[in-house]
C-alpha cells in the first residue's frame, strides 16, 4: 500500500504541474472538482508547526482562501476521524500563517474518486 501511495503522490504532483499523468482516477477527480484546484497549487508542501514537520499532499492558494487536500490511496472511510484530526492540525498551522484566509479541508478518497470536504 505504501508503494501505491508514493506512486500516486508522484503522479498527482506531475499532473498538478501540468504534466502527463497515466492514472485515470487522478485525472477524473482534478477535472470534476476543478474549482478546488484553481489557484497556486503546491504538491508535497513542507510545513513546520509547533516544532513538528509535516508534508501536505496538496495545498491550493486562492484569493482569500486555502484548500488543503489529503490524498488517501488505501484508507477506508472508517478512518475518517483520524484523517480529520490530521487535517485540523494542517489547517491550524496555515491559519496561524494566513489569519485572513479561509481554510477548506478535503479528503481525497482515491478508490472512490471522490473529494470530500471535512
Amino acid at each position: 500500500a505504501l508503494g501505491k501511495g508514493v506512486d500516486m503522490h508522484k503522479q498527482l504532483e506531475q499532473l498538478l504541474k501540468g504534466g502527463v499523468c497515466e492514472d485515470a482516477r487522478l485525472k477524473a477527480v482534478t477535472i470534476h472538482y476543478a474549482t478546488v484546484f484553481e489557484g497556486q497549487v503546491l504538491a508535497e508542501m513542507p510545513l513546520t508547526y509547533k516544532g513538528r514537520e509535516y508534508r501536505l499532499d496538496v495545498c491550493v492558494f486562492q484569493e482569500g482562501g486555502i484548500n488543503i487536500i489529503d490524498l488517501k490511496t488505501d484508507a477506508t472511510r472508517e478512518q475518517r476521524a483520524k484523517h480529520q484530526r490530521q487535517l485540523n492540525v494542517y489547517a491550524a498551522a496555515l491559519q496561524a500563517l494566513y489569519p485572513r484566509h479561509t481554510i477548506h479541508k478535503y479528503i481525497w478518497w482515491y478508490e472512490d474518486k471522490e473529494l470530500e470536504e471535512v
